[in-house]
């Protein structure tokens, strides 16, 4: 029990954390789209840059509420652990994606810092769900308990 407690604490760090690093750079990419002057104001390119910032950050605050419930019956623990086998595959190919971009470029931009950060938070985020996976395992009922703490 103490392992599993202490390894979803692990998995919660590397989750909330590559989605810290793709949010970084998210925001890079919207750094650098208003340094350029790119920024019109009216543009669907202002409205994605806008989102995808912003989202990346929406996914990092629920990351952290979500990664901190726990399963306790079989049947739900099964279900965690097949929803965390596809998170971490999403996770994973969005990191093959963006290593696949940052292989091809031959200069430094900061689109490429953008593609490069987006790429390893995507990793450290699959390696998080794949190590929550690994706390599910087993179908054993956890004990549930009125007094049991939460880490809010």
């Amino acid at each position: 029990m103490e392992f599993e407690e202490s390894a979803r604490t692990r998995a919660r760090y590397m989750i909330v954390t590559g989605f810290a690093v793709v949010a970084a750079g998210s925001l890079t990419t919207l750094i650098q789209w208003i340094g350029d002057g790119a920024l019109r104001f009216s543009s669907n390119f202002d409205i994605e840059e806008f989102a995808v910032a912003l989202s990346s950050l929406a996914a990092l605050v629920a990351w952290w509420f979500l990664s901190q419930v726990i399963a306790k019956v079989g049947s739900e623990r099964q279900l965690v652990r097949r929803a965390l086998a596809g998170l971490a595959a999403q996770s994973l190919l969005l990191a093959v994606s963006a290593f696949a971009i940052v292989a091809i470029v031959n200069v430094i931009t900061w689109q490429l810092v953008a593609d490069t950060l987006s790429g390893a938070g995507s990793l450290l985020i699959s390696l998080g769900f794949l190590t929550m996976m690994l706390t599910y395992r087993g179908d054993a009922e956890l004990p549930v308990s009125i007094d049991t703490p939460t880490n809010v």
